[in-house]
Formats: C-alpha cells, sequence, structure tokens
C-alpha cells in the first residue's frame, strides 16, 4: 500500500499489487521495492517540480525493474557507488542489481562454500556505513541446505563485512542490523 495525505488532510491509499515483498529502501527520489522474483525501482515523477495546490507530494511510477528470480531479496540499500545492494537470502550472499545477470555477488559469509540455491544462512539484513557494508544479520552459521533451521533459537549472528567476524552471534533469529 502507499499512503499520502489528500489535499484536506485526510489518508490516501493506493494498493499496488507486488508479491513477496520483504525489502524497500527510498534513496534520493527513488523508491526500491522488491519482489517476488524482480526489484522494482520507482521513481518520484513530481520531485522537485512545483505542483498544484491540491497535486500531490510524490507520484512514484515504477521505471526500472530488475529481474531477479528466486532470491528472496531482503533489506536494501543504494551503496555510495549508486548501485542497488540487497540482502540475497536464497543465495547466502549480500548482492548488487545487475543488467547483465540476476544479481552480482558483492560478499559471502566465508563458511559459505558456494553460491547456490539453498538458503544456507538465512542471510536477511544489511547495514551500510558511509555507503559501503558494514554488516550483516544471519540466523546461523551453516553451509548446507536449510541448515538455519536448526538453529533458530540461538544461532543468529550479525557479522562485519569488512573482516568476516561476528559482532556478535546466540541471537534468535536476527533481521536487518
Amino acid at each position: 500500500f502507499f499512503f499520502g495525505a489528500q489535499p484536506d488532510g485526510r489518508l490516501w491509499v493506493f494498493n499496488r499489487t507486488i508479491g513477496k515483498c520483504q525489502g524497500l529502501t527510498v534513496h534520493n527520489s527513488s523508491l526500491w521495492v522488491s519482489a517476488d522474483s524482480q526489484i522494482i525501482r520507482f521513481t518520484d515523477a513530481v520531485a522537485g517540480q512545483p505542483t498544484a495546490e491540491q497535486g500531490p507530494d510524490a507520484l512514484y511510477m515504477p521505471r526500472t525493474v530488475y529481474f531477479t528470480g528466486d532470491v528472496d531479496a531482503h533489506d536494501m540499500a543504494v551503496a555510495g557507488d549508486g548501485r542497488l545492494m540487497f540482502a540475497n537470502t536464497v543465495f547466502n550472499c549480500l548482492a548488487a542489481v545487475s543488467a547483465e545477470r540476476s544479481f552480482d555477488v558483492v560478499w559471502k559469509p566465508s563458511f559459505i562454500t558456494q553460491i547456490m540455491p539453498e538458503d544456507r544462512c538465512h542471510l536477511n539484513g544489511r547495514a551500510m556505513k558511509e555507503g559501503a557494508p558494514a554488516c550483516v544479520s544471519i540466523l546461523a552459521p551453516s553451509d548446507k541446505r536449510d541448515g538455519w533451521r536448526d538453529h533458530r533459537a540461538d544461532g543468529g549472528r550479525v557479522i562485519d563485512v569488512r573482516t568476516g567476524e561476528p559482532l556478535s552471534d546466540g541471537l534468535s533469529m536476527p533481521h536487518s542490523p
């Protein structure tokens, strides 16, 4: 749902069907949203433009779609170099959108031996610092298909991307550091 204010101050709601939305971020005049097998960039069509008194303060329209396949794109952010990065849960890595491939691998935990669609550690969150990846959250340090599921109660970690070392562990299903 998109929410806004009508000219009389009442709530305005618009339903846009986006299946399996697990991540979103806003950067400048763009709104990025993950969907089933794609990441959509909406752009505010009225950003920086004069609008009528009763016109919208923002009007997000779909402008770019990246087809990722089934990656369960979670937590997203635009990096300092302008690339959209996201937690690629199915492939256990921090990824970036790509015009040529389903995604580009930016970083993976050292215990992940292969980039395979097996949701081994359930990497689901990322945090940025000064435009670069700083840390990620995982549900367990597993290198086998769905291995994280056996450690939901206390297998979670937040990992420093620069060093690969845990910043915190023993967590119950951490998301979005």
